[in-house]
C-alpha cells in the first residue's frame, strides 16, 4: 500500500525540509552516519506541527518499506523522509511536466 496521497500528507512532506540552522522546535536531528565517524554538518529535519506528527509519518514509512520487502527501521525511515522532504517540489515539477 502507498503513502496516501491527501492533503495532509501531501502538507507535511510540502513543509518537511532538512535544514542547517538548528531550528527552536519541531526538528529532530538529521545525522544518518555520525556513529560511523562520519565528519559531515549535522543536519536538522525541520518538520511541520500538524495533526499528522512525525512518529506517524515515520511509522508509514516503516510500514510500506517492510510491505515492499525492504530493510526498514526508525534510521532508515528517516534517511528516507529526508529523501523524499528534499526531492519532493523537483518530483512533483518533473511530474507535471511529463504527463
Amino acid at each position: 500500500m502507498p503513502l496516501p496521497q491527501n492533503e495532509l500528507f501531501e502538507e507535511f512532506l510540502s513543509k518537511t525540509k532538512l535544514v542547517l540552522i538548528k531550528p527552536i522546535e519541531n526538528y529532530v536531528p538529521f545525522d544518518i552516519g555520525a556513529h560511523l565517524g562520519s565528519e559531515a554538518k549535522i543536519l536538522y529535519l525541520s518538520y511541520p506541527k500538524l495533526s499528522l506528527s512525525l512518529d506517524s509519518m515515520i511509522k508509514k514509512l516503516i510500514d510500506e518499506l517492510k510491505n515492499n520487502e525492504h530493510e526498514a527501521n526508525y534510521e532508515i525511515a528517516l534517511a528516507t523522509l529526508g529523501i523524499i522532504a528534499e526531492t519532493n517540489n523537483d518530483l512533483a515539477l518533473i511530474s507535471r511536466t511529463l504527463y
